[in-house]
């Protein structure tokens, strides 16, 4: 026969006072447990995460320094000078002057006399920069010389600013005509970075620069 259990009060008391020395220390180990997991797992947490940021901002604060020593070891004249010789070959924009300029001095300096010459402008806004293809200016020239002199103006117009490049040569007799292209280059937009540490000019590049300043 089934009996049945009745749990009332007096049971409640009756468990209580026979289970009193493991019910009051299981009490206190679920409170304790239960502020460990609300309360000290995630100090530990923030512990940590403070400990990151500490880190990071140690590694930022060493990139400044490093910049700063950088930055008073430049000699800003040199920087200014190696600037200039980088636009002056390839300007930020159409240098229509600096164009005819270079055509006229090249023309001078090799005895070669001008006959036409004829700008392909394309489009006078910066779209073209944004396209993947180096922005340039086309020129199309006639010189009226000997081939000899003519190759001289091919190579004073080399080393002329802006850069250039000759992309088709026609002669017939004393009259040569040819397809120039001038470049150009928009400056990047610029993105100051204070955590970045800066780099100096490869050789490659210094050599370059070195290169052209030769040219003027």
């Amino acid at each position: 026969m089934n009996k049945k259990f009745n749990f009332d009060q007096s049971t409640i008391r009756i468990l209580y006072y026979r289970n009193k020395e493991y019910i009051i220390p299981s009490a206190i180990i679920l409170i304790c447990l239960i502020l460990f997991i609300k309360f000290i797992i995630p100090q530990g947490q923030e512990l940590f995460l403070i400990k990151e940021k500490e880190k990071e901002t140690q590694t930022r604060v060493e990139n400044l320094k490093k910049n700063l020593n950088f930055l008073s070891s430049v000699d800003s004249s040199d920087l200014d000078s190696k600037l200039e010789i980088a636009s002056n070959a390839l300007p930020p924009k159409k240098d229509f002057a600096g164009i005819i300029n270079a055509i006229s001095d090249g023309a001078i300096n090799s005895g070669v006399a001008l006959d036409d010459f004829g700008f392909t402008v394309g489009e006078l806004s910066t779209k073209s920069a944004k396209l993947n293809t180096q922005p340039s200016i086309q020129i199309n020239l006639s010189v009226k010389s000997d081939k000899d002199r003519v190759r001289l103006f091919l190579k004073k117009l080399a080393k002329a600013f802006p850069l250039s490049e000759v992309t088709s040569v026609q002669m017939n007799n004393n009259l040569t005509t040819m397809v120039t292209v001038f470049y150009y280059k928009p400056f990047p937009p610029i993105e100051i970075d204070d955590y970045a540490l800066p780099g100096n000019l490869s050789a490659k590049e210094t050599k370059l620069i070195n290169e052209m300043s030769s040219w003027e």
